[in-house]
């Protein structure tokens, strides 16, 4: 479990989740009411779907492929986000 802590300039939400917490496992993020697929890139998700990956800094973030995640989920600094692994 964690938040959202920074919200950059492409609408892409960047949570307090470590990357080191999903690397190397199957995994998605619950925001919201949406369950959204873990991935590695930008590019593994269709344009204007969502995706969640581990961003260059390090944490989990929540991003739409040539869009923008806050407009989408309307989601704000504070929202918590909940990362599940699939066992």
């Amino acid at each position: 479990m964690g938040s959202i802590q920074y919200i950059d300039y492409f609408g892409n939400l960047i949570t307090n989740i470590s990357g080191n917490e999903v690397a190397g496992q199957a995994w998605w993020v619950i925001a919201g009411d949406r369950k959204i697929s873990g991935s590695l890139t930008y590019s593994s998700a269709p344009p204007g779907e969502m995706i969640a990956l581990i961003g260059s800094h390090g944490w989990v973030e929540i991003a739409v492929n040539g869009g923008s995640a806050e407009s989408v989920l309307q989601l704000g600094v504070g929202t918590i986000i909940e990362v599940v692994l699939s066992l």
